[in-house]
């Protein structure tokens, strides 16, 4: 199973690292490098764009900081949902009030 991980801030890196400990086929991506060179050191992927990261994922986590950077990164013509792979799954762990969530969701197919 491959796994991507975006945003790698101060709980982004540790959850990636976690998973890198755990054996996990890892793929992740940052806006800035730094973050992302310190888990490629571990072992991790890096990616060269936010598209690429998820192209050949199964599960795509996203810790980011604001709904309108999960919004600017994931929907629209050069969002992440337009590059992933028919029934992979998109774990978003950004900390936000559920309600900033409503207007995202309607792009998305929801599986309960």
């Amino acid at each position: 199973m491959k796994i991507t991980f975006i945003g790698l801030g101060i709980m982004g890196s540790r959850m990636a690292t976690n998973l890198l400990k755990n054996g996990v086929d890892l793929t992740v991506y940052n806006r800035s490098k730094e973050p992302m060179e310190a888990l490629v050191a571990q072992g991790a992927k890096g990616a060269t764009s936010l598209q690429a990261s998820v192209a050949d994922a199964d599960i795509v986590f996203s810790m980011l900081s604001t709904p309108e950077v999960v919004k600017s990164c994931f929907f629209g013509p050069t969002g992440a949902l337009g590059s992933m792979k028919p029934n992979a799954i998109w774990v978003d762990s950004t900390t936000v009030n559920p309600v900033s969530y409503t207007h995202l969701t309607l792009p998305t197919k929801r599986i309960v």
